[in-house]
């Protein structure tokens, strides 16, 4: 699971599965703050964080793990 954060606001549903590099993902929450969309997502753990990704066509960076690794 990794936190991926969007500079724009979106309305995400927990368990929506969205579009990852054309690979199905599960939004596990997210919550707006400001103008800034910030969502939990199980992705592959193998991604790097900062990997520049697109969720539902929407630019996101994924950040490091709040749990770490």
């Amino acid at each position: 699971m990794f936190t991926a954060v969007a500079n724009t606001v979106l309305n995400l549903a927990p368990n929506e599965t969205v579009m990852v590099a054309d690979e199905p993902a599960t939004i596990v929450t997210s919550r707006v703050l400001g103008d800034h969309t910030f969502a939990l997502v199980v992705l592959p753990a193998e991604t790097p964080a900062d990997t520049e990704l697109s969720i539902n066509e929407t630019p996101f960076i994924v950040t490091h793990p709040p749990y770490g690794f």
